[in-house]
């Protein structure tokens, strides 16, 4: 949570500078006039280029002056980032020393960042040291979410792999790149839950009260 000064832009301000604001999550700022992101200046040949950010109230969240230019590209986001626990224990978001700003299984902007990211190192860190990519694509904001264990084909966590779990799986066969989906059924690592998943779920499939 950001606060501004004089009533504009609480969480990002730019004024008359070229900015690219790309895979970061503006949330919680408190301003009068553009709490998240306030752009303003004279020249409307220095754009601020949004993409696959969170940012509360969408463009909406966002002041662009009558001179400035602002370009809201792809991947952008509207959505509660979900924090482990962003108040803190005393359930005050203003002290900010204890607030938990990590992102929470089940975040939207988990796996939601730019699908073409490639990181520039052999081993890229987040704020905690971790690797950047935890599993294909990259987290939106500093954080990402660590990933632990390997998929169990188990997604209603029974201690057991039957029908209600096939009809997930069928399920995320037929939707885009989903966190939860690969956790649970990419076997093979590949970003992809495809045939040779299906095949090492069939082999994990044993019905209630067994599990291989």
């Amino acid at each position: 949570q950001a606060a501004a000064l004089d009533g504009a832009g609480g969480s990002i301000l730019s004024f008359n500078a070229e900015t690219t604001l790309y895979n970061s999550i503006l949330w919680g700022g408190i301003g009068a006039v553009g709490p998240e992101l306030y752009v303003d200046g004279w020249d409307p040949n220095l754009p601020v280029d949004v993409s696959y950010c969170d940012v509360a109230s969408g463009q909406a969240g966002v002041y662009v002056g009558q001179s400035s230019t602002l370009n809201w590209l792809a991947g952008n986001l509207d959505a509660n980032p979900t924090f482990e626990d962003a108040d803190g224990p005393d359930d005050d978001p203003n002290t900010w020393d204890d607030n938990d700003y990590h992102l929470a299984i089940g975040s939207p902007c988990v796996n939601a960042g730019d699908p073409a990211y490639i990181m520039q190192w052999a081993y890229e860190p987040d704020i905690d040291g971790e690797l950047r990519v935890q599993k294909c694509v990259i987290d939106i904001g500093s954080d990402e979410l660590k990933i632990s264990g390997s998929p169990s084909g188990d997604a209603d966590e029974d201690t057991d792999v039957d029908l209600s779990d096939f009809m997930q799986l069928q399920q995320c066969c037929e939707e885009a790149i989903d966190w939860n989906c690969l956790t649970t059924y990419d076997f093979d690592s590949s970003c992809l839950i495809d045939e040779a998943d299906l095949m090492s779920f069939v082999a994990r499939f044993s019905g209630p009260g067994v599990r291989n």
